[in-house]
């Protein structure tokens, strides 16, 4: 194989434009690879996505109810002890 550019296009018998052809020809073939991988990526995220964004909604929601209900306890527990301490006091 020749160091140079203009030669790496040259087949047997000087059939130059059979060499391109063939190499344009493998080049797009290349290139439907790389998007077919490219658009296998792209639909695997997308539902890698959809199931995130669907496990943060769920543990959003037990954390919300997590502290509504220590909210209810700890307003319910004050208000025993004030209850408590009013009934001390009078």
């Amino acid at each position: 194989m020749s160091g140079r550019f203009a030669d790496s296009f040259w087949g047997d018998k000087d059939d130059g434009f059979a060499v391109l052809l063939a190499r344009m020809k493998q080049g797009k073939n290349t290139t439907q690879e790389v998007l077919d991988i490219i658009a296998t990526r792209i639909s695997i995220e997308e539902e890698y996505s959809k199931k995130i964004h669907k496990l943060a909604r769920s543990i959003t929601a037990k954390v919300q109810f997590f502290f509504v209900f220590v909210f209810v306890f700890c307003f319910f527990c004050f208000c025993s002890y004030v209850f408590i301490l009013f009934k001390e006091i009078f």
